[in-house]
């Protein structure tokens, strides 16, 4: 065989477990979740008093997931940056915008559509992750599977955006070790975004963070090895958070967590203290504490709740105090039951204070 053909072969492997990875998204897995309502406090808020910034952070998953492995998505994706722009017509459009499975050029579209300024997005395919922490066992490695892409390298960026109407002064990013993976999640390269984000009025900038861990049954291999390639991932997440972020900063971190109600994955949660340490769940505490903005949406958020995947953590700084003011589902079920994506997207609005 020519090395030509050889390349073209490795392509086409890719190209085939790649659709199989994203038709098993577009299957939807219906997970319930064991609900950490401790994790997101239920003490009450102050009354407002000497707000001088306010932001807020829509986090959606949008299965931008490329033809002819999903059908529509691109017109999908056209939906959700005209119901923005029409927010934004409104004065109810997020200033800040976190996805999750923005893999194609009409999920990077949704920036000019929703009248976004800024912009920042994940790793590459071709990025080479810098991370060798933690080492899978010999074992994990020695059971990696060609045929459900664990081999082939990276197929697909990291689907991770973040859009901004504030200045985006700086921009990290992460990759998972290529070990770090199971499954036909290994295609995508997988990892960390984290933009800090200047606002008004404030000398230091907020952190935002987004990420999407690695699935379990969406993955095509067994819950052992899923939940393995998972912890990794978590752990570097936590590391990373660890070194990037001071005591200092103000924190928002957002994402497809992909926890479900798997006990092993909300077991290395409390050991390591959650995902970020001194911070708060928002939508569980917009739950807890009547903070919905539209009591009509209530169904829909305690539905993300009862998925366990989508959450938004976040942590007040040193200097700058972070309080949630109000949790809406602005991309809930429509009317006839359907919805633009096979996830909810939703925005936390904050205080700076």
């Amino acid at each position: 065989m020519s090395e030509v053909d050889a390349r073209r072969k490795m392509r086409m492997r890719k190209i085939v477990a790649f659709s199989i990875f994203c038709a098993s998204l577009i299957g939807g897995l219906s997970l319930t979740t064991h609900q950490i309502a401790e994790a997101a406090g239920t003490e009450k808020f102050l009354e407002d008093s000497g707000a001088t910034g306010q932001i807020s952070v829509m986090s959606y998953n949008i299965k931008g997931l490329p033809w002819p492995i999903a059908a529509g998505r691109s017109a999908a994706l056209g939906k959700i940056g005209e119901r923005l722009a029409k927010l934004r017509a409104m004065g109810t459009a997020p200033t800040i915008v976190v996805l999750q499975e923005g893999f194609i050029d009409a999920a990077a579209a949704i920036k000019h559509q929703g009248g976004y300024k800024y912009a920042a997005a994940g790793p590459a395919a071709a990025y080479k992750s810098k991370v060798s922490f933690p080492s899978p066992s010999k074992r994990f490695t020695e059971a990696s599977s060609p045929l459900k892409g664990e081999t082939e390298g990276k197929y697909a960026n990291s689907g991770l955006r973040i859009f901004s109407d504030f200045p985006i002064v700086k921009v990290e990013q992460l990759a998972f070790p290529e070990y770090a993976c199971a499954g036909y999640d290994c295609l995508a390269n997988k990892g960390v975004l984290l933009a800090w984000i200047k606002v008004p009025s404030y000398s230091q900038p907020v952190a935002i963070i987004d990420t999407h861990l690695n699935s379990r049954r969406a993955s095509g291999v067994s819950d052992v090895r899923a939940d393995a390639a998972w912890t990794m991932q978590a752990k570097t997440v936590m590391q990373f958070i660890h070194a990037k972020i001071p005591s200092s900063s103000a924190v928002i971190f957002t994402g497809d967590f992909n926890v479900g109600d798997v006990p092993s994955r909300i077991n290395v949660i409390r050991d390591q203290g959650g995902f970020l340490p001194g911070g708060r769940e928002a939508l569980h505490l917009a739950v807890a504490t009547e903070r919905m903005r539209d009591g009509r949406q209530l169904n829909d958020a305690r539905s993300i709740i009862k998925r366990g995947k989508d959450w938004q953590w976040f942590r007040s700084g040193e200097t700058t105090n972070l309080r949630l003011i109000e949790v809406s589902v602005p991309f809930g079920a429509e009317p006839d039951g359907t919805s633009l994506s096979d996830h909810l997207g939703y925005i936390a609005s904050y205080r700076l204070e």
